[in-house]
């Protein structure tokens, strides 16, 4: 399955040209666009991430490639889209989303086997944004998901496994920091309850850069 991070980029330009709000009820910003590296026990993520505001929803859009070092050489790319919806409540933000994703992976296992295999995942979730001040502010979060796997293959074409689904919950906590109205910096943290899915490991930090448009 090819993935798609060009049209994910065009379509969060559309939307910003459209954009008639640029912060929430609470006057926190959300037309952003961010370089995001993760680090897991298992997988290392790189990826970029953008979302734009529409009156009270978000659009959002991402591209992330990865490396599975619990699986060999395997690495993997995956390009997500998300909506959300924005309750302001004083100097907070509720953010209720909705989000697909899909991806694929490719390379060799730590048995020398080559493999490839697709995979799509949708899920939900909701956070609770908060400033603390001019320059701080956190988010905490929750979201499920529920990962399809295609039948695995090698690259000899023998089938290694059949279609599979995994389900995963998951909570976050990030820390944002404001240089000034056009660049920002976060430091996060994600544990998972169970499975992976497309997002790979269960528990990781993450940093992220962030431009405000």
């Amino acid at each position: 399955m090819k993935t798609t991070p060009f049209i994910a980029l065009a379509f969060l330009a559309a939307a910003s040209a459209e954009a008639q709000t640029k912060t929430g009820n609470s006057g926190l910003p959300y037309d952003r666009l961010s370089v995001v590296r993760s680090f897991g026990s298992d997988v290392h993520s790189t990826g970029i991430v953008g979302s734009v505001q529409l009156w009270d929803f978000l659009l959002g859009a991402d591209h992330t490639r990865s490396t599975y070092s619990n699986l060999g050489t395997v690495t993997g790319k995956r390009t997500g889209f998300n909506l959300g919806y924005l309750v302001g409540t004083g100097d907070a933000d509720l953010i209720f989303s909705v989000n697909y994703a899909n991806g694929e992976g490719s390379g060799r296992l730590t048995n020398g086997t080559a493999v490839s295999v697709d995979a799509s995942a949708l899920g939900f979730g909701v956070a609770w944004r908060q400033r603390i001040n001019a320059s701080f502010d956190y988010t905490f979060s929750y979201g499920h998901s529920r990962t399809q796997y295609e039948a695995g293959y090698s690259f000899s074409g023998l089938a290694l496994a059949g279609k599979a689904t995994d389900s995963t919950d998951n909570v976050g906590l990030s820390l944002r920091y404001a240089f000034n109205k056009s660049v920002d910096f976060t430091l996060g943290y994600s544990h998972g309850l169970g499975g992976g899915g497309l997002a790979g490991d269960n528990n990781s930090w993450s940093v992220a850069l962030g431009w405000f448009f």
